[in-house]
């Protein structure tokens, strides 16, 4: 019986410090039949280097940055596997992350994506706070991971249905429902992604036997704050993300109470004298408002292909879970 080849994709931008633990994992992964892809954005650091030299590795080199979203699009271009892998070049992966995830879907043709479990690097005993025990979103917008920072006490050990994956695809998918919106550039690209999934019917798994351990927002944060223009990268693709995807009925109130959020994060933000969170808040919707009619654009392309209704995916959408009390609490307190 033939194993289907797996295409892994390592997107890097600048990662130099992480790629010795990531890359090493990976090629010992127990799995038989992978092809690993360095997707380099215009490093800086040495890192195509790095990698020339200490790895047997296929290096795609893009001239620019190009995103989360652009590096994994790259990746796909050039698989060759019936399966991508993506991971962050912040990851390490234990030896047998990969078998599960392939054995699922090769045993259910329904299924698209598969997640593993996302432990954090430092404390392996802990979920990270990004993916966790699997991803859920609410109409609003708000991703829920399950799990996210508890200690891993076994209550998340059995397979289930989720919203999102970023672990591994169906190749065949992206030729169906398309590639990562380049546009999202880093945030939310993989929620986006799942809406039209699921709007074709497929399911996304959540496999606890897959084991992925994160250092937790190495990505996303320089000491304790937000990298600059990642705080705007969110707010602006989570409006993104729901104009392109709702429906007409359910997007008036999730941009009702999205923007009653953003308006009471921006009273706190200039409470606390954040400019670069205000700025960068006020700068995600106007991008939006200015570049509107690009984003409905492409909503009139996944409407047009869905074939589920929001009623059908309940089992994936969760009711509102956002942070409207959470902000109200903490300008009163």
């Amino acid at each position: 019986m033939s194993v289907p080849l797996v295409s892994v994709i390592v997107v890097n931008y600048n990662g130099l410090t992480h790629l010795p633990t990531c890359l090493n994992s990976i090629q010992k992964t127990d799995y038989p039949s992978i092809e690993i892809l360095f997707i380099d954005n215009a490093s800086s650091d040495g890192s195509v280097q790095y990698v020339k030299k200490n790895f047997n590795v296929r290096i795609i080199q893009n001239n620019h940055n190009m995103g989360a979203t652009g590096g994994y699009n790259t990746g796909i271009i050039h698989a060759r596997g019936k399966y991508v892998a993506i991971l962050n070049n912040d990851t390490k992966v234990s030896p047998g992350w990969l078998t599960p995830l392939v054995e699922v879907m090769e045993a259910d043709k329904s299924i698209a994506a598969a997640d593993a479990k996302y432990l954090n690097f430092y404390d392996r005993g802990r979920f990270d706070n990004v993916a966790a025990a699997g991803r859920y979103v609410d109409y609003a917008g708000t991703v829920y991971a399950r799990g996210a920072n508890e200690f891993d006490d076994g209550r998340y050990d059995k397979p289930v249905m989720v919203f999102a994956a970023l672990t591994l695809f169906r190749k065949s998918i992206f030729e169906e429902v398309g590639l990562f919106d380049e546009d999202f550039f880093y945030g939310y690209d993989e929620i986006d992604l799942a809406w039209r999934i699921n709007f074709r019917g497929y399911k996304v798994i959540y496999m606890p036997s897959s084991e992925i351990y994160h250092k937790v927002s190495q990505t996303s944060r320089s000491e304790n704050s937000f990298r600059p223009e990642f705080y705007f990268m969110i707010k602006r693709n989570r409006l993104q993300m729901l104009i392109k995807n709702l429906s007409v009925k359910r997007l008036i109130p999730a941009l009702t109470i999205t923007l009653l959020e953003y308006s009471l994060y921006l009273l706190y933000w200039l409470y606390k004298k954040n400019r670069q969170n205000s700025v960068e808040l006020i700068s995600s919707v106007l991008w939006v408002v200015r570049n509107f009619r690009m984003i409905w654009l492409k909503r009139k392309v996944v409407q047009r292909v869905r074939m589920v209704s929001h009623k059908e995916l309940k089992q994936v959408i969760l009711p509102y879970r956002g942070d409207l009390l959470k902000i109200i609490r903490k300008l009163f307190t």
